[in-house]
């Protein structure tokens, strides 16, 4: 038996579906038309859903308790815990601002991972709270960039995870709770770039004797293989039981001891069309055709574009693997510019057109390369570290580039490079605790426009370069501002996906004046360091990486509930 629940309000999003351990309740996150999100609860025995009271601006990750009492969330770089019967949340602890899910112990104990960019291993901490502490180690020589997706196994000891590597190591390895972070086992039960989940056998005869099911995803199908706890072996084959999942580390399923399974289907990076706007909105043109694009940054002078595209939906570490390419417009031509199989994306152009500087995890972390954008020369290595950094904005007189750094389970933090001159060592723009991102310079380079979390939503601010010190301008609540050429206009876009503009001076101080809204913009956000739009120079017209309406947020998926599961395992 299959069904579906969608989200609770018309127009809204629902995501992160997790079932109870004992089947009866499905978790997840709703958010509304104007962004507004929350914890919710749907009983299998009802036909209605409920909010839980205090759980506004939830934004990822839900696991239950062993007993279905208590869900787990993340809000606000904290854990915290539930009771679904009423009450406040109660926080656990902090936790990494990248979360890649969590289990709980009959015993008590919570561990977690986290996934993507700044990835460490997972972390043990008690129920009652407390700090958290390493459980497992990332391994240096496997070229190993995060741990995540941990799943208890029948013992209540050990648990079956994600081991992610830049290289093909990645694969689902068993953790102990009595192991050391250095000692636990290296051995991988199963090559595969997914998280797993262990699901026991709902079969009386098998209840006892430690037979259950890997559940994992391969080429966007959910499959399920026998595996025996005890022995901690794979046997058989794998079976596919759900189709059109994410095939990378971030897909979406559970399972109960009943045999309920949770799972949404998509995931995978949408198909967008790179499309030109007015400043009413109207739509002017669009550059190829539709495609899996990501970030986009147009040439000082208005004449080229460089842009991402995913290559293959499965890459290294997890994420797609994608290339950046080089648009003309008077030619109307797209040339190849990056061929690493990796992530290339986050282009920033010279003031002068010449020389593009990107981001690439090829290495391990993403550094950055420097090539000449006519494509007519190699990669050059411009910065190197054991940090993920994305690159912003090369500033006007070519002599500092202006990027993020994710430090491992830290928050992003604002740094500039400098390019030219004896001392090339970074320096540290801004930290504040909060996120930091999408920093661009002012047109005369004097100040510096970003987006920070401190407030604990995304708002846009402007302070001097290169000392971020002294005055700070609020601007408005949003992300990705950009400058007009002539330093006379901002624009960033609103939390409800609206592009906004704001009348600004630069001397001889920097002023604001009232933001205000240009139009609705169709543009895949969500992501917290990436670009995916731009504006010309004389701030008349917008491109951007644009969602047709049919795979718009508020047209996801909504999450599928399937009763008897491994029934499916025997046609």
């Amino acid at each position: 038996m299959r069904f579906q629940i969608s989200a609770p309000e018309p127009g809204g999003n629902i995501s992160e579906g997790d079932v109870s351990p004992d089947g009866r309740r499905i978790a997840f996150l709703a958010r509304s038309r104007d962004g507004h999100s929350a914890l919710w609860v749907r009983p299998l025995d009802s036909l209605d859903s409920r909010s839980l009271a205090v759980t506004e601006g939830v934004i990822t990750s839900l696991f239950w308790s062993p007993d279905s009492r208590f869900i787990a969330f993340v809000v606000a770089g904290k854990l915290k815990k539930v009771d679904v019967a009423g009450g406040p949340p109660q926080s656990v602890c902090d936790v990494p601002e990248i979360w890649n899910g969590g289990a709980w112990s009959r015993e008590g104990v919570i561990i977690f991972g986290s996934g993507g960019l700044g990835g460490q291993g997972l972390m043990r901490v008690s129920e009652t709270g407390g700090i958290a502490s390493p459980l497992t180690r990332l391994d240096a020589s496997r070229q190993e960039v995060f741990h995540a997706g941990p799943s208890f196994l029948p013992d209540g000891r050990h648990f079956v995870y994600l081991r992610a590597s830049s290289t093909d190591n990645s694969g689902i390895f068993i953790g102990s709770l009595d192991a050391k972070p250095e000692k636990q086992n290296s051995k991988r039960v199963l090559a595969i770039r997914s998280v797993a989940v262990y699901a026991p056998a709902t079969d009386r005869a098998l209840i006892n004797s430690g037979i259950g099911h890997l559940l994992f995803v391969r080429e966007g199908s959910l499959m399920a293989q026998t595996f025996d706890s005890r022995r901690q072996e794979l046997a058989g084959d794998a079976v596919p039981i759900a189709e059109n999942l994410s095939g990378i580390n971030l897909a979406r399923f559970s399972v109960s001891t009943t045999g309920v399974l949770v799972y949404q289907p998509g995931g995978r990076s949408p198909i967008t069309r790179l499309t030109w706007f007015d400043r009413t909105g109207k739509t002017l043109g669009t550059i190829g055709e539709a495609g899996p694009y990501n970030t986009v940054a147009l040439s000082p002078d208005g004449t080229r574009l460089a842009y991402s595209r995913l290559r293959k939906e499965q890459g290294g570490r997890g994420l797609p693997d994608t290339d950046l390419w080089v648009h003309e417009f008077a030619r109307n031509t797209s040339t190849q510019f990056t061929f690493d199989p990796s992530l290339n994306w986050m282009a920033v152009w010279s003031a002068n057109g010449s020389h593009i500087i990107f981001s690439s995890n090829r290495g391990g972390p993403s550094n950055f390369y420097q090539k000449l954008a006519s494509g007519a020369s190699k990669e050059d290595l411009l910065l190197k570290s054991e940090d993920d950094k994305f690159p912003y904005d090369w500033s006007p007189d070519g002599r500092f580039l202006l990027y993020v750094t994710i430090a491992t389970g830290l928050r992003g933090s604002l740094w500039f490079l400098p390019l030219t001159g004896d001392d090339r060592k970074p320096v540290q723009y801004l930290q504040t605790g909060a996120n930091e991102s999408h920093a661009r310079f002012s047109p005369d380079g004097r100040f510096v426009a970003y987006t920070t979390d401190a407030a604990g939503v995304s708002e846009v601010y402007v302070q001097p370069f290169p000392v971020a010190s002294g005055d700070k301008w609020t601007i408005g609540s949003g992300s990705q501002p950009r400058w007009r050429r002539d330093g006379r206009e901002l624009f960033y876009i609103s939390g409800d996906s609206k592009v906004m503009a704001v009348d600004v001076t630069t001397t001889p101080t920097f002023k604001a004046g009232t933001p205000k809204v240009l139009f609705a913009a169709p543009i895949w956000s969500g992501a917290r360091f990436v670009s995916r739009y731009d504006v010309t120079a004389d701030g008349k017209k917008f491109l951007i990486n644009a969602l047709p309406a049919e795979t718009a947020p508020t047209a996801a998926a909504p999450v599928t509930v399937v009763l008897n599961w491994e029934a499916g395992l025997k046609r």
